[in-house]
């Protein structure tokens, strides 16, 4: 079980919808059981690990947005972030009851800087968990070699999974930039400029794209 004790500035409480604006189930066995995608907003009740859900959904939450780090962290997809530079932090999760695999998309507000898989570096970037959730049997996290992870350079905001998990299910960790909407909620832990208008232009067809669509549910 792991509560957060890593600090890199200061901890804010995040139970608000922040920087996922909407993701969907598109294959695999979880999409013939009905799966969906459902993001957890209700954080300080939220379990994760150890079999807590045993079911065919694809589930997110945001952690701790608009963090300054103070040294590189490591990723396994995409690239490092920098000393410095401002993160935000997601974590995805799918806890199946049996072999099942799943294929999604799920996109953010920001740009994604990169994706943590493995077991080593999850643990290492667990400074960036939300200390509103409990994160169950940390250390039998990671993917598995089959499974996917996919960034886009032309939708540098979406990401794409294919994962094949058992007991007790599958994480991995995505590092975006800065926020926005973390920013107007008021749960950012660094305040900063309004995006220029280029990015608000590309925040609306986005959110377009997600009012066009049935795909997700809220929990």
């Amino acid at each position: 079980m792991l509560r957060l004790i890593c600090i890199l500035l200061s901890i804010l409480p995040s139970s608000a919808s922040a920087a996922i604006l909407f993701g969907e189930v598109t294959g695999g066995t979880a999409f013939s059981a009905g799966g969906v995608f459902v993001e957890l907003v209700d954080l300080d009740t939220v379990v994760v690990g150890a079999n807590r859900y045993d079911d065919a959904n694809l589930r997110a939450f945001n952690e701790r947005q608009n963090v300054v780090t103070d040294s590189v962290i490591q990723t396994n997809v995409g690239r490092n972030v920098e000393a410095g530079e401002v993160v935000a932090s997601h974590y995805v999760v799918f806890d199946p009851d049996d072999h099942e695999n799943v294929e999604g998309t799920i996109y953010f507000d920001a740009p994604i800087i990169g994706v943590v898989t493995n077991g080593g570096e999850l643990t290492d970037t667990d400074c960036l968990a939300n200390s509103l959730v409990t994160y169950d049997h940390v250390e039998r996290r990671g993917l598995n070699a089959n499974d996917v992870v996919t960034l886009f350079a032309v939708e540098p905001n979406r990401l794409d999974v294919m994962i094949l998990a058992r007991s007790p299910g599958d994480f991995i960790r995505v590092l975006t930039e800065t926020s926005q909407l973390a920013i107007d909620l008021g749960i950012s832990e660094l305040v900063a400029p309004a995006p220029s208008a280029g990015v608000l232009m590309v925040l609306g067809a986005v959110g377009w794209a997600a009012a066009s669509r049935a795909y997700m549910v809220r929990a």
